[in-house]
């Protein structure tokens, strides 16, 4: 490995980890309005899911996963703001697989593509907003910081005072 792929996994290794401490900080479950007894402990990567499926060989997925898209059904019926996000360079979750799966719950369009590749969907009370980062990868933060905190940053301070539940 060369010195610049060892400090790129130095700084991938301490956000991973860094990332779990600052996650299941009271005031950050607080801020994020994740109720009480609803998430036990933020994991970045879950390990427990390969032993799972009878998969101890590796991190990664080397198997078909469950689909989550009864998840988003679901909550498309709720008063709830979802934000999904995806590099275009995304080998592990497509964003055009994710796209797909957005049009399946078949949302009304409520703003169509913005400049950063957002589009916005809503039924009801219910909103969620897509957003495509260009040239990220899996780990959009790693690959284009300054864009994925934009991206996060505005999707928050449109959500500042829209609800105390």
């Amino acid at each position: 490995m060369n010195s610049m792929s060892q400090q790129k996994k130095i700084v991938e290794d301490s956000i991973y980890s860094y990332s779990n401490i600052w996650a299941n900080k009271k005031s950050v479950r607080q801020a994020l309005h994740i109720r009480e007894g609803t998430v036990d402990i933020f994991q970045f990567t879950n390990a427990s899911i390969r032993a799972l499926f009878g998969k101890p060989d590796t991190i990664y997925y080397s198997h078909d996963i469950f689909s989550s898209l009864s998840y988003y059904k679901q909550l498309a019926t709720k008063n709830c703001h979802a934000l999904v996000i995806n590099g275009d360079h995304d080998m592990t979750f497509p964003y055009v697989g994710t796209k797909q799966w957005i049009n399946s719950l078949k949302l009304r369009v409520q703003s169509p593509w913005q400049p950063w590749y957002e589009k916005t969907y809503s039924e009801a009370k219910y909103f969620l907003k897509y957003a495509t980062i260009k040239g990220a990868g899996h780990s959009i933060a790693i690959y284009k910081p300054e864009e994925s905190m934009v991206v996060v940053e505005r999707w928050l301070a449109s959500h500042t005072n829209s609800s105390t539940s």
